[in-house]
């Protein structure tokens, strides 16, 4: 189940702990991504 090719129709804003989204940006960026799309990569890996 691939959802990168559908839409953006809905956005979600949430709230974590200062140093969780550190790690998530540092994990990013060592792969040469935006924080935001390794996360919904991360989503998408959960519910497939």
């Amino acid at each position: 189940m691939r959802f990168e090719i559908e839409p953006e129709s809905a956005s979600l804003n949430m709230r974590l702990p200062r140093s969780l989204l550190d790690a998530v940006k540092s994990e990013a960026r060592a792969r040469g991504i935006p924080y935001t799309r390794y996360v919904r990569m991360l989503l998408e890996k959960a519910v497939a």
